[in-house]
């Protein structure tokens, strides 16, 4: 019995150093002075806890979205089913009835929740709408290739290095 619960202890602890890591790689990304995020635009792209749901409790989306708003972003969020249950339980956020609401003037994109939505989502169209060309895929939905010929500085969590267009300085 002990060792079970050793084990979900473990679990547990890495399930929230992730979410740490992808907040603190968002800032990063930002390249604010002191960690403070006071009024960067961030999208977030998804809020529910897994994809096909819209059950928010314990939501490593929402969780990093806290982190953000907590810093000072302006966080926009949008997820296909739970924004009603985000607005409920998460008043504070900005929700969008769609991803380009979501994006519109954002220096960051991330995305969150593995929804097949946001893999179709056409990387040439959302740029037009975003302030910066830059998205963190923290759940290995999107196509790299795809976003980077597209112009966007690429970021996934556990890919290594940011990838980009060759000749871009993005």
């Amino acid at each position: 019995m002990r060792e079970s619960t050793a084990l979900l202890e473990a679990v547990d602890a890495v399930n929230i150093r992730q979410r740490e890591r992808t907040a603190e790689l968002a800032t990063s990304l930002l390249g604010t002075e002191g960690g403070r995020l006071d009024g960067r635009v961030v999208a977030v792209l998804g809020g529910a806890f897994k994809g096909g749901s819209d059950d928010v409790r314990d939501s490593p989306a929402l969780d990093v979205a806290d982190r953000l708003y907590l810093l000072g972003a302006d966080v926009r969020l949008h997820d296909p089913c739970a924004g009603a249950n985000v607005r409920r339980t998460h008043p504070h956020l900005a929700v969008a009835d769609d991803v380009v609401a979501a994006c519109a003037c954002a220096e960051l994109v991330l995305v969150l929740t593995d929804w097949k939505d946001f893999a179709a989502i056409d990387p040439v169209a959302l740029g037009e709408t975003v302030a910066r060309r830059a998205v963190l895929d923290a759940r290995l939905v999107l196509d790299r290739d795809k976003w980077v010929a597209a112009g966007w500085e690429f970021h996934a969590l556990g890919r290594g290095r940011p990838a980009r267009r060759s000749g871009s300085s993005a």
